[in-house]
């Protein structure tokens, strides 16, 4: 059955409505700064708004107007009726957010569904604090510095797979780093995760790696780097020979 839906969080009414991006068909025609464009497919743009205390927020607006068939029919026939991207990554980020970990702010989300496949979905997060890890790895910087973020990226990563959270686009442009007294790591572009009840599989741990692995061009960070996170998340040698055998 066809519906149409937006939803705010509470408190963001009125800076969403200055914006004219209080209901969908206001937040598929706002015209900002492009910061991506997949084929027509989906786009993201990038707004600057004021919250109701004057202080500036930087909001990210994610519209996907040309879906696949296949994933509305996934959704129908698991959850009983269709249901957006934009849906989907609004509820992960939350879910991600309340088991502790920090992710972009989750401010609206829309969709237009049909019976079979979504037509139109749209999701606003604010910006994630932190830089990117690609480009943090970019920066020169002092070499106790860097390992000691290496090696809490690693732990984090192992708690973030202990709460039974798994994210196969596990890209370093999807981690933020912040620096203070010790780093912290912040996750964006949630659309897809594993919520796995008990012990984490060690396939899905190896998927994880291996993608984060791949997604930072080798001259970049070298190989003993690589390791220390993979000692700081498998600290047994034993537990790192069979997760290496994944990954290869």
């Amino acid at each position: 059955m066809a519906h149409e839906v937006f939803h705010i969080e509470p408190g963001f009414e009125p800076m969403l409505a200055a914006l004219g991006l209080d209901s969908l068909q206001g937040a598929l025609q706002c015209q900002a700064a492009l910061i991506k464009d997949q084929r027509g497919r989906r786009d993201v743009i990038r707004v600057e708004a004021i919250t109701p205390d004057g202080q500036p927020l930087r909001l990210f607006v994610k519209r996907m107007t040309r879906s696949y068939l296949k994933d509305g029919l996934r959704t129908r026939l698991i959850r009983g009726s269709v249901v957006s991207r934009a849906r989907i990554e609004f509820e992960n980020t939350l879910r991600v957010i309340r088991a502790g970990f920090a992710a972009g702010r989750p401010v609206a989300w829309g969709e237009k569904c049909g019976a079979l496949r979504e037509r139109a979905s749209v999701i606003i997060t604010a910006e994630a604090e932190g830089t990117p890890l690609d480009q943090w790895l970019a920066c020169e910087g002092a070499v106790s510095r860097r390992r000691r973020v290496l090696r809490e990226l690693g732990c984090w990563l192992r708690e973030l797979h202990a709460r039974g959270i798994g994210f196969p686009d596990l890209f370093a442009r999807h981690v933020f780093v912040n620096e203070r007294d010790r780093a912290s790591f912040c996750l964006i572009d949630l659309a897809r995760i594993d919520f796995v009840e008990g012990q984490m599989p060690l396939a899905v741990k190896a998927r994880d790696l291996a993608a984060l692995h791949a997604s930072v061009p080798l001259h970049r960070v070298k190989l003993t780097d690589r390791l220390r996170v993979l000692t700081a998340y498998v600290p047994s040698r034993s537990g790192r020979r069979e997760l290496l055998r994944f990954i290869r």
